[in-house]
């Protein structure tokens, strides 16, 4: 009852990945080759039928078989739209606020100390 997946031939990476992770070196002696043809399927029967071993044969076609291409729509959601422009906003005139009403202040006190001393 399983289904074919992906079906193709691997990569040079991607076979020599399987060698590394299955520590093939170590498994097998070093004149066996893995295949350079990976199934990929999914059975997701349950219960499975009969209690037998799981057994593997050739397909009688040898086609390429590639997986459906998935598109995923992202939206991120603003729970305040627009407010981003106003906190920026409110970063850059704050300061030249701030700046501008300590230079008031300082030439304000200096003319008052300047015609105090006339």
């Amino acid at each position: 009852p399983g289904r074919t997946l992906w079906s193709g031939q691997m990569t040079d990476y991607y076979h020599q990945d399987l060698h590394r992770k299955t520590n093939a070196d170590v498994v097998f002696p070093k004149d066996v080759v893995f295949p350079k043809w990976l199934t990929e399927f999914v059975d997701d029967s349950s219960p499975r039928r009969g209690i037998d071993e799981l057994y593997f044969h050739k397909s009688e076609s040898q086609e390429t078989i590639e997986r459906p291409v998935v598109f995923r729509t992202v939206s991120h959601d603003r729970f305040f739209p627009g407010w981003t422009r106003v906190i920026v906003s409110t970063m850059i005139v704050a300061p030249v606020i701030l700046f501008g009403t300590i230079l008031y202040w300082i030439r304000r006190r200096r003319k008052a100390n300047t015609q105090e001393d006339v």
